[in-house]
């Protein structure tokens, strides 16, 4: 065999590596770049919070005025002398009815704080993605883009991926992430609450249900003595409201535990479940949040 044949080949090899990386780049920009774009809009949402706290401000001086079942309340803007019209939930009581509005105030301001640093590490990534692909096209030997790709870990996907992804539809539960990074389990259905809770689960995971709803039981995976943050239990509950047959309700009560308070009676319907102790979180429902729950999907092996 010649020499240019051996170069020819060996130039051809590095055209199809070089390509390959090229790929995985893109898609890897791709992602950064929806990523961020997702992050960004709800950073919007969350710079509401001080119209949200104002207008609980506004409620607050018209305190006397509310009712249970009243819709809306309209009221006078004292920092601008304009009439607004607030928009309430007949469900609640005056006092809730205020509570409401300075709890979302204060999750948005706190969220906000969240979104402001990820989205600047998001930037920075996809800075550092963009130099990667100028970068590739530069590399001119298949030993210096081998090392170039072992350096960023930037390989094809295996031919395994599609057993993996057998073996995820024959688990009894979806597995999220929350957006600290802590593993939620979600039951796919009634048999698989049981599994999910009493087979999988630890003692020290906490459980989350719809209270006095049939839906999922979803556990929030905790290491041994860890506390939960407060960002992935909000999230954990989101889920257990949107898994449940409240999900189109605008605020859903959820019963909150540890998975060793949970029993099961003799000859209970599957998903049944008895509690020993618990505490009640009243949530208001988020679907884009739980959206950006669900584009989390967690494939890992490990759980």
């Amino acid at each position: 065999m010649s020499d240019d044949h051996c170069m020819d080949t060996e130039q051809e090899l590095l055209e199809k590596e070089r390509s390959e990386t090229i790929a995985i780049l893109r898609r890897l920009v791709k992602r950064t770049r929806k990523n961020l774009l997702r992050q960004s809009q709800e950073r919007e949402t969350c710079l509401q919070w001080k119209n949200i706290e104002l207008e609980g401000q506004l409620l607050k001086t018209q305190y006397s005025k509310l009712r249970r079942g009243m819709t809306e309340l309209h009221v006078i803007d004292y920092s601008t002398g304009n009439s607004r019209t607030l928009k309430l939930d007949p469900k609640l009581l005056p006092k809730e009815q205020l509570e409401a509005f300075f709890s979302k105030a204060r999750k948005l301001r706190k969220r906000l704080t969240h979104l402001d640093s990820l989205c600047t590490k998001l930037r920075d990534l996809l800075e550092e993605q963009s130099e990667y692909l100028s970068q590739v096209e530069e590399i001119g030997d298949r030993e210096s883009l081998a090392i170039f790709r072992k350096k960023y870990e930037l390989y094809p996907a295996p031919k395994k991926i599609q057993q993996r992804k057998v073996s995820e539809k024959a688990k009894p539960y979806w597995s999220f992430l929350s957006s600290s990074g802590l593993n939620i389990w979600v039951g796919k259905k009634a048999k698989d609450n049981d599994q999910v809770s009493f087979s999988l689960a630890n003692g020290s995971d906490w459980w989350f249900h719809a209270r006095n709803c049939p839906g999922s039981h979803v556990v929030l995976r905790l290491a041994k003595k860890q506390e939960p943050d407060n960002e992935a239990i909000h999230d954990a509950a989101l889920l257990a409201a949107y898994y449940s047959k409240a999900k189109n309700e605008n605020h859903v009560e959820i019963v909150v535990t540890q998975c060793k308070y949970l029993r099961k009676q003799r000859g209970a319907a599957p998903g049944q479940v008895q509690l020993s102790k618990h505490k009640v979180l009243n949530l208001s429902q988020n679907k884009e949040r739980v959206r950006q729950i669900q584009d989390r999907k967690h494939t890992s092996s490990k759980e």
